[in-house]
């Protein structure tokens, strides 16, 4: 839970520096203002896959006993999951305790 705090601090701090970039004119001081921004983008998308998200289920019909089966995916890649601790498909990790 303290990672997931301090990735949550972190998160809205690079926020707050993007809105004053965005909302200044800071061009006299970053000649390069995008590509800052697109830095700061990239660095809270990281850090917001370093907070794990519970998947989702959907149903794949049923095994030979007749019991429904379920298949976990990523909520925002859909990519399926088999109780990896991080998408490989997207680098998401991923919560099972609050399944």
């Amino acid at each position: 839970m303290g990672n997931e705090s301090n990735e949550s601090i972190a998160i809205m701090r690079l926020g707050d520096i993007k809105r004053h970039i965005v909302n200044n004119d800071c061009a006299h001081i970053l000649k390069e203002k995008d590509v800052y921004l697109s830095s700061l983008d990239t660095a809270i998308q990281a850090l917001e896959k370093r907070i794990p998200k519970v998947p989702y289920f959907i149903s794949d019909g049923y095994d030979p006993e007749g019991m429904e089966v379920w298949d976990a995916h990523r909520p925002d890649c859909e990519h399926e999951l088999d109780e990896e601790d991080i998408c490989p498909n997207c680098g998401q990790m991923i919560d099972w305790e609050n399944v």
